[in-house]
């Protein structure tokens, strides 16, 4: 279930809901199940603001019904609910005038004022739990965030090998149907002195020789790799088969150029080592922060009150 990587996870929250597109509003769920899903604070969502969130945080998956990426997203939901719940506890608020502000900024202000009253109330309430969630995140976990110029050097120190761009070859590949195709073109290349796209056409199963590729050895399949390392610019390799299940093509190499490897200095992967550490550091805090409040501010959940049967995390085939 690939497709859930787009969720909108505590990971997610944490680190890039500074910024919240909203689509083209749908129809709001239709539903007069009332019974609440969870309670936290003052909050106790139901099944029509569940399948509201479902609807614009997961449109993908609009449709399907799979219990354990229903239970998934439930959780989801669930970790959306707590934030918003402990950040009313905190005394965190959204005045009607900024959700005004937020409609008018960000959403289509004729179309939403076509919706009925019911899904502008779902609109309205998903906003500010947003926004609020926002405020959460931005005063008790972003500006938290400290990443030093040591843990940065320490970090590219640790995993120096990750930042180099490794050596690179600008080569071209002939496909032939057989070996003795293969050889053919071998041989003639040696004996006529011509280049290599003057030869190619006779012996090439397709054009793919017109088109260089440049990348590393670690880049193409192993036996490519291998013999690339072994040319020098303007050689061409022996007979390269490869196997792909019951089928074999037989490949020649014509390599034009090296380029070398690059050493790449901390500075030229600061920015990039300082955004991953971030990122880290603001999961931790996140869930230490969550940790925290969990003893303070109960929650309750009631997954018999979903409209399809709930699936625990620990009784799932595994997670998307």
């Amino acid at each position: 279930m690939r497709i859930l990587k787009r969720q909108l996870s505590i990971g997610m929250l944490g680190l890039s809901l500074l910024v919240w597109h909203c689509s083209k509003p749908n129809p709001a769920a239709s539903t007069t199940e009332d019974r609440p899903l969870l309670k936290i604070a003052d909050l106790a969502p139901n099944q029509a603001e569940f399948q509201f969130y479902f609807e614009k945080g997961y449109p993908e998956l609009a449709g399907q019904d799979d219990p354990e990426m229903m239970s998934y997203v439930f959780d989801q939901f669930v970790q959306a609910e707590k934030i918003y719940g402990y950040a009313l506890a905190m005394g965190m608020r959204v005045v009607d005038d900024q959700v005004d502000a937020f409609i008018n900024e960000q959403m289509t202000h004729i179309t939403f004022n076509l919706m009925d009253p019911s899904e502008q109330t779902l609109w309205r309430n998903e906003i500010r739990r947003r926004l609020t969630i926002q405020k959460f995140l931005q005063r008790e976990i972003i500006q938290n965030v400290t990443i030093t110029d040591e843990a940065i050097e320490k970090h590219f120190l640790e995993h120096q090998e990750d930042f180099q761009v490794p050596e690179k070859f600008r080569f071209r590949s002939l496909k032939c149907q057989t070996d003795d195709q293969a050889k053919g073109f071998i041989n003639e290349f040696k004996a006529s002195k011509k280049t290599f796209l003057e030869v190619a056409p006779q012996f090439a199963e397709h054009e793919g020789y017109l088109m260089a590729s440049t990348l590393s050895a670690d880049e193409v399949p192993k036996p490519f790799g291998e013999a690339l390392k072994r040319l020098q610019p303007g050689q061409i390799s022996g007979v390269i088969p490869l196997e792909f299940g019951e089928i074999t093509t037989y490949h020649v190499l014509y390599l034009e150029s090296v380029i070398p490897a690059l050493e790449v200095g901390v500075d030229e992967v600061y920015d990039q080592i300082k955004t991953d550490l971030e990122k880290v550091e603001a999961r931790n805090l996140l869930h230490a922060k969550l940790e925290e409040l969990d003893r303070v501010i109960p929650m309750t959940l009631y997954p018999e009150n979903l409209n399809f049967n709930y699936i625990p995390e620990d009784k799932r085939s595994g997670q998307p």
